[in-house]
């Protein structure tokens, strides 16, 4: 690795990879001077990973700090890892204006998605806000468990309940946040893919980049990004297990499963209060469950953040064909009546953004209800 990207480099996008040594380091003291960049997915060495897997990642190195995106060669730029990752902001620069970073990216058009309100840039359209339910472990897990026990008189007996079940049925419970076992690893993507089926979702673990994303970051250890594979076992077997990140303040929920032989005693739901004790533990203050409603999150949540997505667009004709195109269809009609030049700049538009979609996963945030 170098030490900084090249002058030359600076004025474009570069892959991961092509970042130095100096610009992982600044990367790393941008998120450490900001509480609000602490999420391991805005990491560089996420960002990284991401590249090594996805031929499409592109960070573009500015004056300001980072962004991390993905360019597929259609004029619009999607999150890094689309589809896949919980959160996108700029690293630094939280004065960029959105549509200058789409130009700094080279592309006509850039989606936002996953944004912390408070880091979404100024010029983003259609912005859509949407809640993102975080467990509070600022003042420690007791606090937090104290809080669930309070908010539910049920959640706690039986939860514990079960548990005692499940150790007189299968054998005694033992809980590893952090395991190197690959094969558990193996079962936690396989029971992934089993659940998407059953939901009709779009099944992550049937790209193998997916798979290959997922390996690398298991064995990625860094302050700002480690992948963690936290498990609970009953006797012998696996009853529940959960692959996502942490940095030092922030443990993310990526991919919770559980054993499905084992669904009568919500060993999903135990291994979420198992997980956020040992957070806690470790000095984390926050366990991010992700954006999606579902049943489980709203048992565990302790606060919520808000996230939000929409589209910035450059002023280049291009540009305005790729706001008309992803208009509410309405307008493109009398618009296009209007104006010569955005009936031009709309040919071949619809199509690019429909791939775009495509590529971004309309069921990414469908979770396996693991409870």
């Amino acid at each position: 690795m170098r030490g900084s990207v090249s002058r030359g480099a600076r004025g474009r996008p570069v892959r991961p990879e092509e970042l130095g040594a100096a610009d992982v380091s600044r990367w790393r003291e941008l998120q450490h001077a900001d509480p609000a960049l602490t999420n391991p997915f805005l990491a560089p060495e996420y960002a990284i990973a991401v590249g090594a897997v996805r031929p499409q990642a592109r960070v573009a190195v500015l004056d300001e700090g980072f962004f991390a995106f993905e360019d597929h060669g259609t004029g619009i730029g999607l999150p890094l890892g689309a589809g896949l990752s919980d959160q996108q902001a700029v690293i630094g620069g939280k004065d960029v204006d959105a549509r200058e970073l789409a130009a700094r990216c080279g592309v006509h058009a850039q989606w936002f998605e996953h944004v912390p309100e408070p880091l979404l840039p100024d010029g983003v359209n259609r912005v859509v806000r949407y809640p993102s339910p975080v467990i509070d472990l600022s003042e420690g897990y007791e606090a937090f468990f104290e809080r669930r026990r309070r908010a539910s008189k049920s959640l706690v007996p039986t939860m514990q309940r079960k548990r005692r079940k499940m150790e007189r049925e299968i054998g005694p419970t033992r809980f590893v946040f952090a395991s190197n076992d690959r094969a558990v690893l193996r079962d936690v993507m396989r029971w992934k893919s089993q659940r998407y089926a059953e939901l009709g979702a779009w099944d992550r673990f049937a790209a193998p980049s997916t798979i290959a994303l997922v390996e690398a970051l298991h064995t990625t250890q860094a302050p700002g990004c480690s992948g963690t594979l936290s498990v609970l076992y009953a006797g012998d077997e696996v009853a529940a297990a959960h692959f996502g990140l942490r940095s030092e303040q922030v443990l993310t929920s990526w991919f919770p499963t559980y054993n499905p032989e084992f669904g009568r005693y919500s060993p999903g739901l135990l291994l979420h209060f198992l997980m956020a004790e040992a957070a806690a533990e470790c000095g984390m203050v926050a366990f991010d469950l992700g954006a999606g409603d579902h049943g489980y999150k709203d048992v565990l949540r302790a606060s919520e953040g808000t996230l939000a997505r929409g589209w910035a667009f450059r002023g280049s004709a291009a540009g305005i064909g790729r706001r008309v195109a992803t208009a509410p269809g309405h307008g493109i009609r009398s618009l296009a009546r209007r104006s010569p030049r955005v009936r031009m700049a709309m040919r071949g538009v619809r199509d690019n953004v429909r791939a775009a979609g495509a590529r971004l996963g309309r069921n990414a945030h469908v979770d396996s209800g693991d409870g």
